[in-house]
């Protein structure tokens, strides 16, 4: 199955859409970039973590203690961003088995609780929906993991003003998918994308949200991630009515140890 990315405005019932469908490709030149400016930077970021580290052992004082925590701070959120950055040109070492979704978003849940508590405040409610059946998907947990994450980060900028993400396991058959593809999707009720912004979307630095650091790298990411793990994406939005984004798996059959189920998911 050949890497796909859908992008398409009109977000109707079920998983019927109308509008611009296009393929969306990173440049091989700007995939060789990314990587090398990740394996560049991180070197970098090596030498100042390690020193960093070895002054705070031998320094009593409290306060350049303090300051030294805050450069190894700034040395994990620039590692962050490097490894978003060899997500995107899909370099990334990855390790493909069976994963179980249902047991994923479990897991996501509860191994998440202080991001997504950040992340949603009061405003944002989180639902997880399951499915009534196993769906097992062939794929890097870590990454998918990763990609789940950086769905609901994004999902939670375009709802400045509170809003409802949901993350559900579903067959890929419930979206533009087949019996051979499962599919995790995560929607929000923000404020949508034009048509302009929809087939920009996965563009790196590309974003109608926050200036962060690393903003804009999320969901090229992401892309990169699926692409790499021979999944592809289905993105729909309206504005005023929200966005929809359906990460569609390879399906496999359940493996002997697949991912543990954590507490049971339901409503944040």
């Amino acid at each position: 199955m050949e890497p796909l990315t859908d992008v398409r405005p009109g977000l109707t019932e079920g998983c019927l859409s109308t509008g611009l469908s296009q393929q969306v490709e990173l440049p091989v030149e700007l995939a060789g970039f990314a990587a090398g400016l990740a394996h560049d930077l991180n070197n970098v970021l090596a030498v100042v973590g390690n020193y960093a580290t070895l002054l705070s052992r031998r320094e009593s004082d409290a306060m350049v203690r303090a300051d030294l925590a805050e450069i190894l701070a700034a040395v994990q959120r620039g590692r962050s961003i490097t490894g978003q950055l060899q997500a995107i040109a899909g370099r990334e070492l990855i390790d493909p088995a069976p994963v179980e979704l249902n047991a994923l978003l479990d897991s996501f849940l509860a191994t998440r609780v202080d991001v997504l508590e950040h992340l949603l405040g009061n405003d944002i409610e989180l639902v997880i929906e399951h499915s009534s059946q196993p769906l097992v998907a062939l794929c890097d947990r870590r990454q998918l993991d990763q990609i789940v994450l950086n769905l609901v980060k994004n999902a939670a900028a375009a709802m400045r003003a509170g809003g409802t993400v949901s993350i559900a396991a579903e067959p890929g058959s419930r979206c533009d998918g087949d019996d051979e593809q499962v599919s995790i999707r995560v929607s929000d009720t923000g404020a949508g994308l034009t048509d302009s912004e929809l087939a920009r979307v996965f563009e790196p630095f590309f974003s109608t949200g926050s200036r962060r650091p690393g903003a804009g790298l999320g969901l090229a990411a992401v892309h990169g991630m699926v692409r790499q793990n021979q999944g592809r994406i289905v993105v729909r939005s309206t504005p005023g009515r929200g966005t929809t984004v359906h990460v569609l798996l390879p399906a496999a059959n359940p493996g002997p140890d697949p991912v543990p189920s954590g507490d049971s998911g339901g409503s944040r």
